[in-house]
């Protein structure tokens, strides 16, 4: 008779000072282009009060972020585990429901960014084109 052996797997906590760092290298670029964007937009005072109510709701998410992390440091598979997990003995649709939630998110941003990049390419470089695309039925 075969008997089954279960190995004991434990996350792996391998990332150092060096692997934030390089993450972070991209964020002033993307800071300084909309930051810009906004002191145009809304003169210094109302820039800096929104970039202010950004920030304190970035801190707080990460703080709220991090409360579960500490509460399931042998799990990973984010904000819906965590939900699923701190859930569960009142329901077990609060995990599913927020895996939506983060995945609708970040589906409706891609779609919308993927819309501007494509509309701000096509004003940058083929202005003067005016031809569509037909399929039999949606016309783009």
């Amino acid at each position: 008779m075969a008997t089954a052996v279960i190995e004991e797997r434990q996350l792996l906590k391998s990332l150092r000072w060096w692997d934030g760092f390089t993450i972070a290298l991209c964020q002033p670029g993307f800071l300084l282009g909309s930051l810009l964007g906004a002191y145009g937009a809304l003169g210094v005072l109302g820039a800096t009060v929104l970039w202010g109510i950004a920030a304190l709701v970035a801190l707080l998410s990460v703080w709220i972020y991090s409360e579960p992390a500490m509460m399931f440091p042998g799990r990973s598979g984010g904000i819906s585990l965590y939900a699923n997990e701190g859930w569960r003995k009142y329901t077990t649709l609060v995990g599913p429901i927020a895996t939506f939630g983060y995945w609708i998110g970040w589906s409706v941003v891609l779609a919308l960014l993927g819309n501007i990049i494509g509309s701000l390419i096509q004003a940058q470089w083929f202005s003067n084109s005016t031809w569509t695309l037909y399929d039999g039925a949606v016309h783009l």
